[in-house]
């Protein structure tokens, strides 16, 4: 992985943990990997995230425990690789459950793993998904847990597939996002996902969401994501595609001058004639 993200011109990986129990074991082996993160280190990619499918919405206790348990597994992970970020799935209202209940579920789980996440110098990332696509959902979260080690990792597509676009979505969370997943695809209205696409070749605004990033000068980090493993396109074509368009964006909101609510230049000299 490290040697393809330097051949392609990548900066960073995220690791995405194996589902369910298998968790434990692929952590434990890389944990034990005594050159782990001296190799990152010295390929000079960042390791951004160890992103997990472990969501805190369930009823049942035990179950609750177990995915508790799994998020500090990947933080103590993270700890040792010096990894800034453990993702997580913000989660589905069960059946016959209100959805307020679950929020506040998520949140008191939220603030007993805070701590840990602290202790280990990483930050838990709350990433919209399911029942809780959209942004005011994930604030109400980060703002009821209201901790520095708890903050949001952003999906564009599948809050624009919710109805959330990034007019809305920036203002009211954007400098609570650290990690973005770039995924595009192609939309239907009341339908959503239709098929996913290469960054940049569906109808997600992920054009917009960028400038307005820009303009509420956002660090975020950029991570392409593809959710059809072993479907076409392959890595080789998408990872490069991704990347290309990404640049041209990026490279577009920086020379173009900076927005602003004002029909001119609040601050430009202005001169009287006399």
């Amino acid at each position: 992985m490290l040697e393809q993200a330097r051949a392609l011109g990548y900066e960073a990986i995220e690791l995405c943990a194996p589902r369910d129990r298998q968790q434990s074991a692929v952590w434990a082996g890389l944990a034990e990997t005594s050159n782990a993160r001296q190799a990152i280190e010295q390929a000079g990619i960042e390791l951004t995230c160890l992103a997990t499918d472990c969501s805190l919405h369930g009823p049942d206790g035990r179950t609750l425990e177990e995915q508790k348990t799994r998020v500090r597994q990947s933080l103590d992970l993270a700890g040792q690789l010096g990894c800034p970020y453990v993702s997580i799935k913000a989660g589905t209202v069960p059946r016959f459950h209100r959805p307020d209940v679950v929020l506040l579920r998520i949140v008191t789980a939220l603030r007993e793993l805070a701590h840990h996440a602290a202790e280990r110098r990483t930050t838990l990332l709350v990433e919209n998904d399911g029942s809780f696509a959209g942004s005011r959902d994930l604030w109400f979260i980060l703002d009821a847990v209201a901790h520095p080690s708890v903050r949001g990792c952003w999906n564009p597509c599948q809050a624009q597939a919710a109805g959330d676009m990034p007019g809305r979505a920036v203002p009211r969370i954007g400098r609570h996002i650290c990690v973005t997943h770039m995924l595009d695809a192609i939309l239907e209205p009341g339908q959503g996902v239709k098929q996913y696409t290469p960054v940049g070749q569906g109808n997600v605004d992920l054009s917009r969401y960028l400038v307005l990033m820009h303009g509420i000068h956002s660090n975020t980090r950029l991570i392409v994501s593809w959710p059809m493993p072993g479907s076409p396109p392959e890595p080789r074509e998408l990872l490069p595609a991704s990347l290309e368009w990404m640049r041209k964006e990026l490279a577009k909101i920086a020379e173009s001058p900076d927005l602003s609510a004002y029909k001119g230049d609040k601050n430009a000299p202005r001169f009287a004639l006399r």
